[in-house]
Protein backbone atom coordinates (compact mmCIF):
# COMPACT_ATOMS: atom_id res chain seq x y z
CA UNK A 1 0.00 0.00 0.00
CA UNK A 2 2.66 2.44 0.81
CA UNK A 3 5.03 1.72 -2.39
CA UNK A 4 1.53 2.66 -4.31
CA UNK A 5 0.81 5.39 -2.49
CA UNK A 6 4.85 6.23 -3.08
CA UNK A 7 4.58 5.92 -7.07
CA UNK A 8 1.41 7.98 -7.49
CA UNK A 9 3.01 10.40 -5.26
CA UNK A 10 6.41 10.25 -7.83
CA UNK A 11 3.50 10.21 -10.74
CA UNK A 12 1.79 13.40 -10.40
CA UNK A 13 5.56 15.03 -9.14
CA UNK A 14 6.79 14.30 -12.50
CA UNK A 15 4.07 14.58 -14.74
CA UNK A 16 1.30 16.77 -12.33
CA UNK A 17 1.48 19.77 -13.90
CA UNK A 18 1.00 18.08 -17.89
CA UNK A 19 -2.25 16.85 -16.68
CA UNK A 20 -3.28 19.88 -15.38
CA UNK A 21 -1.84 22.65 -17.95
CA UNK A 22 -3.82 19.60 -20.51
CA UNK A 23 -7.14 20.23 -18.24
CA UNK A 24 -6.68 23.78 -18.25
CA UNK A 25 -6.60 23.78 -21.72
CA UNK A 26 -9.32 21.63 -22.59
CA UNK A 27 -11.38 24.34 -20.55
CA UNK A 28 -9.68 27.29 -22.27
CA UNK A 29 -10.71 25.48 -25.79
CA UNK A 30 -14.27 24.66 -24.60
CA UNK A 31 -14.40 28.49 -23.54
CA UNK A 32 -13.37 29.66 -26.84
CA UNK A 33 -15.83 27.33 -28.74
CA UNK A 34 -18.38 28.27 -26.59
CA UNK A 35 -17.72 32.23 -26.83
CA UNK A 36 -17.38 31.82 -31.05
CA UNK A 37 -20.73 29.54 -30.90
CA UNK A 38 -22.53 32.51 -29.19
CA UNK A 39 -21.27 35.20 -31.39
CA UNK A 40 -21.73 33.14 -34.76
CA UNK A 41 -25.44 33.11 -33.66
CA UNK A 42 -25.58 36.84 -32.69
CA UNK A 43 -24.30 37.59 -36.05
CA UNK A 44 -26.68 34.89 -38.04
CA UNK A 45 -29.47 36.67 -36.04
CA UNK A 46 -28.14 40.32 -37.41
CA UNK A 47 -28.65 39.19 -40.70
CA UNK A 48 -31.23 36.30 -40.16
CA UNK A 49 -33.28 37.78 -37.32
CA UNK A 50 -36.19 35.11 -36.13
CA UNK A 51 -39.80 35.55 -35.22
CA UNK A 52 -40.67 38.21 -37.68
CA UNK A 53 -43.41 36.00 -38.61
CA UNK A 54 -46.11 34.54 -35.62
CA UNK A 55 -46.72 31.44 -37.70
CA UNK A 56 -43.27 30.49 -39.76
CA UNK A 57 -45.53 29.14 -42.75
CA UNK A 58 -46.54 32.64 -43.60
CA UNK A 59 -43.06 32.99 -44.87
CA UNK A 60 -43.63 31.01 -48.25
CA UNK A 61 -47.65 31.65 -48.15
CA UNK A 62 -47.79 35.07 -48.05
CA UNK A 63 -48.71 37.07 -52.09
CA UNK A 64 -48.96 40.13 -52.89
CA UNK A 65 -52.59 40.03 -52.51
CA UNK A 66 -53.06 38.48 -48.97
CA UNK A 67 -53.86 42.06 -48.00
CA UNK A 68 -56.93 41.97 -50.23
CA UNK A 69 -57.76 38.59 -49.63
CA UNK A 70 -58.25 39.30 -45.62
CA UNK A 71 -60.48 42.26 -46.32
CA UNK A 72 -62.91 40.15 -48.57
CA UNK A 73 -65.65 40.43 -45.37
CA UNK A 74 -65.70 43.86 -46.63
CA UNK A 75 -68.33 43.14 -49.54
CA UNK A 76 -68.49 45.81 -51.59
CA UNK A 77 -69.83 45.13 -54.92
CA UNK A 78 -66.78 45.23 -57.15
CA UNK A 79 -66.44 48.02 -59.47
CA UNK A 80 -68.20 50.30 -56.89
CA UNK A 81 -66.79 53.20 -55.50
CA UNK A 82 -66.54 51.73 -52.14
CA UNK A 83 -64.67 49.06 -53.33
CA UNK A 84 -62.05 51.18 -55.18
CA UNK A 85 -61.72 53.64 -52.34
CA UNK A 86 -60.61 50.05 -50.23
CA UNK A 87 -58.73 49.13 -52.87
CA UNK A 88 -57.05 52.20 -53.19
CA UNK A 89 -56.89 53.68 -49.62
CA UNK A 90 -52.89 52.88 -49.62
CA UNK A 91 -52.08 54.39 -52.52
CA UNK A 92 -54.04 57.85 -51.86
CA UNK A 93 -52.22 58.09 -48.87
CA UNK A 94 -49.04 58.49 -49.96
CA UNK A 95 -49.73 61.53 -51.69
CA UNK A 96 -47.95 60.60 -54.42
CA UNK A 97 -46.92 62.67 -57.77
CA UNK A 98 -48.32 62.63 -60.76
CA UNK A 99 -47.19 59.82 -62.97
CA UNK A 100 -47.65 57.88 -66.57
CA UNK A 101 -45.97 55.01 -65.68
CA UNK A 102 -45.39 53.61 -62.55
CA UNK A 103 -41.42 53.01 -64.23
CA UNK A 104 -41.17 57.14 -63.47
CA UNK A 105 -42.19 56.87 -59.66
CA UNK A 106 -38.86 57.61 -56.82
CA UNK A 107 -38.40 54.25 -55.07
CA UNK A 108 -39.23 56.10 -52.19
CA UNK A 109 -43.47 55.77 -52.72
CA UNK A 110 -43.09 52.18 -54.39
CA UNK A 111 -41.29 51.43 -50.81
CA UNK A 112 -43.84 53.60 -48.42
CA UNK A 113 -46.89 51.73 -50.38
CA UNK A 114 -45.32 48.21 -49.95
CA UNK A 115 -45.02 49.17 -46.14
CA UNK A 116 -48.34 50.26 -45.32
CA UNK A 117 -49.75 47.27 -47.71
CA UNK A 118 -47.99 45.02 -45.03
CA UNK A 119 -49.37 47.49 -41.98
CA UNK A 120 -52.70 47.03 -43.40
CA UNK A 121 -52.37 42.47 -43.66
CA UNK A 122 -50.79 42.65 -40.00
CA UNK A 123 -53.77 44.56 -38.82
CA UNK A 124 -56.21 42.17 -39.69
CA UNK A 125 -54.32 38.82 -39.83
CA UNK A 126 -51.44 39.66 -37.55
CA UNK A 127 -48.47 38.30 -39.98
CA UNK A 128 -45.70 39.99 -38.27
CA UNK A 129 -44.67 39.71 -35.00
CA UNK A 130 -44.98 42.69 -32.78
CA UNK A 131 -41.85 43.52 -30.90
CA UNK A 132 -42.21 44.54 -26.92
CA UNK A 133 -42.40 48.10 -27.74
CA UNK A 134 -45.02 47.77 -30.44
CA UNK A 135 -42.61 47.81 -33.46
CA UNK A 136 -42.44 44.60 -35.68
CA UNK A 137 -40.06 44.36 -39.08
CA UNK A 138 -41.15 43.49 -42.64
CA UNK A 139 -38.74 41.81 -44.79
CA UNK A 140 -37.76 43.60 -48.11
CA UNK A 141 -39.38 40.97 -50.38
CA UNK A 142 -42.55 41.50 -48.68
CA UNK A 143 -42.37 45.24 -49.49
CA UNK A 144 -41.58 44.97 -53.01
CA UNK A 145 -44.12 41.56 -53.24
CA UNK A 146 -46.81 43.92 -51.68
CA UNK A 147 -46.26 46.86 -53.96
CA UNK A 148 -45.88 44.90 -56.91
CA UNK A 149 -49.43 43.33 -56.94
CA UNK A 150 -50.95 46.95 -57.95
CA UNK A 151 -47.75 48.26 -59.11
CA UNK A 152 -45.56 47.21 -61.94
CA UNK A 153 -41.75 48.04 -61.99
CA UNK A 154 -39.76 46.07 -63.15
CA UNK A 155 -36.38 46.70 -61.85
CA UNK A 156 -34.16 46.80 -58.77
CA UNK A 157 -35.35 49.04 -56.09
CA UNK A 158 -33.12 51.08 -54.07
CA UNK A 159 -33.77 50.04 -50.53
CA UNK A 160 -33.06 52.30 -48.04
CA UNK A 161 -35.28 54.47 -45.22
CA UNK A 162 -38.15 56.37 -46.11
CA UNK A 163 -40.56 58.95 -44.25
CA UNK A 164 -43.34 59.08 -46.39
CA UNK A 165 -46.65 58.73 -44.72
CA UNK A 166 -44.67 57.48 -41.70
CA UNK A 167 -40.94 57.31 -40.94
CA UNK A 168 -39.56 53.85 -41.70
CA UNK A 169 -36.25 52.61 -41.08
CA UNK A 170 -34.07 50.36 -43.45
CA UNK A 171 -32.11 47.75 -41.83
CA UNK A 172 -29.50 46.99 -44.86
CA UNK A 173 -27.65 44.00 -42.71
CA UNK A 174 -30.96 41.86 -42.00
CA UNK A 175 -32.91 43.61 -45.07
CA UNK A 176 -35.96 44.25 -43.15
CA UNK A 177 -37.76 47.69 -42.24
CA UNK A 178 -38.87 48.03 -39.08
CA UNK A 179 -42.62 49.93 -38.34
CA UNK A 180 -42.71 51.89 -35.55
CA UNK A 181 -45.69 51.48 -33.15
CA UNK A 182 -46.98 55.00 -34.18
CA UNK A 183 -46.81 55.32 -37.55
CA UNK A 184 -48.76 58.49 -38.99
CA UNK A 185 -50.89 61.13 -37.64
CA UNK A 186 -52.76 62.40 -40.87
CA UNK A 187 -52.79 60.73 -44.75
CA UNK A 188 -54.92 61.32 -47.30
CA UNK A 189 -58.31 59.45 -47.78
CA UNK A 190 -60.36 58.96 -50.98
CA UNK A 191 -63.34 60.39 -51.63
CA UNK A 192 -64.54 58.26 -55.03
CA UNK A 193 -66.35 60.38 -57.28
CA UNK A 194 -66.62 58.35 -60.44
CA UNK A 195 -65.82 54.99 -61.86
CA UNK A 196 -65.39 54.62 -65.60
CA UNK A 197 -65.47 51.12 -67.54
CA UNK A 198 -62.89 52.29 -70.50
CA UNK A 199 -61.80 49.89 -73.15
CA UNK A 200 -59.40 46.74 -72.91
CA UNK A 201 -60.68 46.29 -69.29
CA UNK A 202 -59.58 49.24 -67.88
CA UNK A 203 -60.89 51.62 -65.11
CA UNK A 204 -60.71 55.35 -64.77
CA UNK A 205 -61.29 56.25 -61.17
CA UNK A 206 -62.12 59.93 -60.37
CA UNK A 207 -61.29 60.64 -56.77
CA UNK A 208 -60.91 63.82 -54.25
CA UNK A 209 -58.29 62.98 -51.59
CA UNK A 210 -59.36 64.74 -48.59
CA UNK A 211 -56.53 65.23 -45.47
CA UNK A 212 -57.63 62.58 -42.44
CA UNK A 213 -56.37 63.02 -39.23
CA UNK A 214 -56.09 59.14 -36.89
CA UNK A 215 -57.01 61.64 -33.29
CA UNK A 216 -60.12 63.64 -34.66
CA UNK A 217 -63.36 61.55 -35.20
CA UNK A 218 -64.59 64.02 -37.45
CA UNK A 219 -65.41 62.99 -41.05
CA UNK A 220 -62.64 64.34 -43.61
CA UNK A 221 -64.93 64.39 -46.68
CA UNK A 222 -67.66 66.75 -44.71
CA UNK A 223 -65.20 70.14 -43.98
CA UNK A 224 -63.71 71.72 -47.24
CA UNK A 225 -60.95 72.81 -45.61
CA UNK A 226 -59.00 69.51 -45.71
CA UNK A 227 -59.75 68.80 -49.33
CA UNK A 228 -56.14 68.65 -51.21
CA UNK A 229 -56.75 67.29 -54.73
CA UNK A 230 -58.52 65.27 -56.96
CA UNK A 231 -56.60 62.53 -59.02
CA UNK A 232 -57.62 60.26 -61.85
CA UNK A 233 -56.17 57.10 -62.12
CA UNK A 234 -56.35 54.27 -64.43
CA UNK A 235 -56.35 50.85 -63.75
CA UNK A 236 -56.13 47.61 -65.31
CA UNK A 237 -58.34 44.82 -64.39
CA UNK A 238 -56.25 41.79 -64.29
CA UNK A 239 -59.06 39.16 -62.89
CA UNK A 240 -59.42 37.28 -60.26
CA UNK A 241 -55.92 36.09 -58.86
CA UNK A 242 -56.74 33.73 -56.18
CA UNK A 243 -59.66 32.98 -53.58
CA UNK A 244 -60.50 32.79 -50.02
CA UNK A 245 -59.28 29.68 -48.47
CA UNK A 246 -62.01 30.30 -45.87
CA UNK A 247 -65.11 31.99 -47.67
CA UNK A 248 -63.94 31.25 -51.70
CA UNK A 249 -64.43 34.70 -52.11
CA UNK A 250 -62.31 35.60 -55.56
CA UNK A 251 -59.36 38.11 -54.68
CA UNK A 252 -58.94 40.03 -58.02
CA UNK A 253 -56.48 42.25 -58.88
CA UNK A 254 -55.58 45.79 -60.40
CA UNK A 255 -52.67 47.55 -62.07
CA UNK A 256 -52.34 51.06 -61.26
CA UNK A 257 -51.36 52.37 -64.60
CA UNK A 258 -51.05 56.15 -64.07
CA UNK A 259 -52.37 58.88 -61.91
CA UNK A 260 -52.88 62.21 -62.35
CA UNK A 261 -54.03 65.42 -60.90
CA UNK A 262 -56.85 67.30 -62.67
CA UNK A 263 -59.12 70.55 -62.10
CA UNK A 264 -61.74 69.75 -59.26
CA UNK A 265 -64.09 72.77 -60.77
CA UNK A 266 -64.99 70.34 -63.35
CA UNK A 267 -66.98 67.89 -63.81
CA UNK A 268 -65.69 64.25 -62.84
CA UNK A 269 -67.12 62.67 -65.84
CA UNK A 270 -67.55 65.92 -67.94
CA UNK A 271 -71.26 66.02 -68.19
CA UNK A 272 -72.85 66.66 -64.67
CA UNK A 273 -73.69 63.35 -64.18
CA UNK A 274 -70.99 61.86 -61.60
CA UNK A 275 -72.11 65.35 -59.37
CA UNK A 276 -75.65 63.72 -58.81
CA UNK A 277 -74.29 60.21 -58.71
CA UNK A 278 -72.45 61.55 -55.70
CA UNK A 279 -75.26 63.31 -54.35
CA UNK A 280 -77.08 59.78 -54.93
CA UNK A 281 -74.32 58.12 -53.20
CA UNK A 282 -74.12 60.69 -49.85
CA UNK A 283 -77.73 60.48 -49.92
CA UNK A 284 -77.65 56.32 -49.37
CA UNK A 285 -75.07 56.68 -47.04
CA UNK A 286 -77.18 58.90 -45.03
CA UNK A 287 -80.17 56.61 -45.11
Amino acid sequence: MNTFIKKTGDFFKTRGHKIFTFIVGLLFIAAVCFAVGRLAVGVYRIFVPNNIYTDPGYKNTLYGGSVYEVRTDETYEEGSAEYFENYLANFIMQDMPDFEDPLDLNDQYIISFGIWQAITLNNYQSVYTYNSNGSFRIPVKDVEMYAGYCLDFPRKIDHRSVDICGSFKYNMLNKTYTVPPANVNSYLIPDILNVEKGENDTYIITADCYEGNLVSSEIPENDPANFRRRVVITLQDMGIQSYDAQTGTPVPRYMILSSKTVDETADPDGDGAADSGQQEKDETELN
